[in-house]
């Protein structure tokens, strides 16, 4: 084997040495020795298997990870050799968000940046997200009438508008957040933001 370092090559040859029977020389040497009289000889056992995992300790982050195998390359005669890939690691999954404890918040609002009328309090969905299977079922007759409720709205941006027809628009939208509510009873909580009152004072 070529192309190694002097402290890979030593590696190796400590290998080479025992590859015959790890077991053997783990529980002879004073480590495996110490080890079984404390009543750890099963340890020294597990620490001499051999092609038994996938994985090899990669330090990431100040921690060992596993790093997981990819490939095989042949040494030249002496056996398969494994690879790993250090930057392709197991992590623990994110822990799970804590149940929701109460019903869902809806925002029923106008936005100029975007022009979508419907956000939950999480920011799980939005108006876009409506037609997932885990979405609110938002009747359609009332999804369309919100959507042009929202056209209307980025109509008016920037226009000059007659009187009272801020103060209208919010009225409908809240109208129609409290038809919402109503249809999706208590699982969901819908709040009507006013728009126009937000933007100025538009009355």
């Amino acid at each position: 084997m070529t192309g190694l370092s002097p402290e890979a090559g030593l590696a190796v040859a400590a290998w080479q040495a025992v590859a015959d029977d790890p077991a053997a020389a783990l529980r002879a040497c004073a480590g495996g020795r110490e080890l079984a009289a404390a009543g750890f000889g099963e340890d020294v056992d597990v620490a001499a298997a051999v092609d038994v995992s996938d994985a090899v300790p990669v330090l990431l982050d100040g921690a060992f990870r596993g790093g997981r195998r990819w490939g095989w390359s042949a040494d030249g005669g002496s056996g398969p050799e494994r690879w790993f890939d250090p930057t392709s690691v197991w992590r623990s999954p994110p822990p799970s968000p804590p149940p929701r404890t109460g019903p869902t918040e809806i925002r029923v609002m106008v936005d100029d940046h975007t022009g979508i009328w419907c956000w939950t309090d999480d920011d799980s969905f939005t108006e876009e997200d409506l037609d997932r299977d885990d979405a609110p079922p938002v009747p359609p007759g009332l999804r369309a009438r919100l959507r042009a409720w929202t056209e209307e709205h980025e109509a008016h941006l920037g226009a000059a508008v007659e009187p009272g027809w801020p103060a209208d628009h919010d009225r409908r939208g809240r109208a129609m957040a409290a038809e919402l509510q109503e249809s999706l009873g208590e699982d969901y909580r819908v709040e009507h933001v006013p728009g126009w009152a937000l933007e100025g004072g538009q009355e």
